[in-house]
């Protein structure tokens, strides 16, 4: 015997008025009959599956994005730290005077020479080369009137901390090389000369270089006369020369911009 829509719609809300609209659709189908509950139960199996099948899509959405994101951040707090684009920019401390760049010594041109040959400088270069074996420098040492003069390699490495430029309070890498330009005066005089190229500082740090790793960034800077000098003084250690002035440094109390 068939049974009525008005069991079935009975039986249906006599489940919901339970809590259990279970109840209903497995006492219905097991009588092979058409139910609304079953559809119903079909329709919420239905919703839950997609329910979840779109949260699980949101979350791998939001896991994505969470991952874009830290491979944005990352960079740009590095760029951020390490970059002085983003920060107060470098300070140059004052000189009360500039040093000497060139000096009379009283010792002929040769025993300046030999003294060059044998490592007299140590404060500011890596190697040092002359104009009969000249390799790297061949513009400068092979130019007419530059025949005993030498030339002060540091191959692009930091001569050390230089006391002239600071970036927030740090000393900055100082990087330069130096043509020692030497002439004879008279017998017992020789006049050198030092003459800075390529003045720079390291400044910071690039996340992304050329090759994709991180990489120096090199400020062009002016000469301090300090480095200078500084051969200078210790030429004349070595030859012998007494009564060089003092080493000039800048004061903590005076900063240029």
């Amino acid at each position: 015997m068939g049974v009525s829509p008005w069991t079935i719609e009975s039986k249906r809300k006599a489940a919901e008025r339970q809590g259990n609209r279970g109840a209903c659709c497995i006492s219905v189908v097991g009588r092979h009959e058409p139910c609304l509950g079953f559809f119903v139960c079909l329709q919420l199996r239905v919703s839950v599956q997609s329910w979840y099948r779109a949260a699980v899509k949101r979350g791998r959405v939001q896991w994505r994005f969470l991952l874009l994101l830290a491979l944005l951040v990352v960079p740009v707090a590095l760029l951020y730290e390490l970059n002085p684009w983003f920060h107060p920019g470098i300070t140059r401390l004052k000189l009360p005077s500039s040093n000497p760049t060139s000096y009379v010594f009283n010792a002929s041109a040769s025993k300046v020479r030999n003294a060059l040959r044998k490592d007299a400088i140590h404060c500011c270069g890596i190697a040092i080369e002359f104009s009969e074996n000249v390799l790297f420098s061949k513009g400068i040492l092979n130019r007419p009137g530059n025949e005993n003069d030498a030339y002060i390699h540091n191959f692009h490495s930091p001569i050390g901390p230089s006391p002239v430029y600071f970036l927030r309070g740090r000393p900055l890498p100082y990087i330069c090389e130096f043509q020692l330009h030497v002439e004879g005066k008279s017998r017992n005089q020789t006049e050198v000369t030092v003459v800075p190229y390529h003045p720079e500082v390291i400044a910071g740090l690039s996340p992304l270089g050329l090759h994709g790793s991180p990489a120096n960034i090199y400020v062009r800077v002016t000469p301090t006369t300090i480095e200078e000098y500084r051969i200078l003084v210790e030429l004349g250690k070595a030859i012998g020369e007494r009564d060089m002035p003092e080493l000039i440094l800048p004061r903590a109390d005076h900063k240029a911009r």
